[in-house]
């Protein structure tokens, strides 16, 4: 099979443009995760170890976040799983009953998707669609009922029914 040398030229062309875009790509999800991170406010904790991801890696002008996106992504979404799934976290804490047995309900379908992609460790197809899904803008309740799946948690405890004599029956 012969190419000719103008095609050659626009392959070339074509595979320089996409693994460029990705490099860009790549860095808008780093600036995403930076900004997501310092989000969480001064004194709070934040979502990523900065002594870890912002320290520079030897040889290289930027922090480790922008070296190693995929993985501060993946750490990132392991971090938002154990917020929205570890009993005893101020997440959970400070949702009302009808909010618990709801979040419960998604453990099954919308947290394991979570899970399953942090556990990859690979890049879904939209990253920083997945952060607004997931990631509170901090560890607080209110910022994650502000999240996408916060929003469907508090939809679904609607229709939730708590047995009777419960404080959160008037919700």
């Amino acid at each position: 099979m012969k190419i000719s040398k103008n095609r050659l030229r626009q392959i070339i062309k074509e595979e320089l443009e996409k693994v460029l875009s990705e490099e860009t790509d790549l860095d808008n999800l780093a600036g995403e995760i930076v900004r997501r991170n310092n989000m969480s406010g001064k004194g709070k904790q934040a979502w990523l170890n900065p002594a870890i991801w912002y320290r520079k890696e030897e040889g290289q002008n930027r922090a480790l976040v922008y070296t190693n996106t995929v993985e501060a992504f993946s750490e990132m979404l392991m971090q938002a799983f154990l917020h929205w799934n570890t009993p005893g976290q101020p997440l959970v804490l400070g949702l009302s009953d009808k909010e618990k047995i709801a979040l419960e309900n998604l453990k099954s379908t919308d947290l394991a998707a979570l899970k399953s992609v942090a556990d990859e460790g690979v890049l879904p197809a939209s990253p920083i669609n997945m952060l607004d899904i997931y990631v509170p803008k901090n560890k607080t309740p209110d910022a994650a009922r502000a999240t996408r799946l916060g929003k469907k948690m508090v939809r679904a405890a609607r229709d939730v029914v708590v047995p009777s004599g419960d404080p959160d029956d008037d919700l």
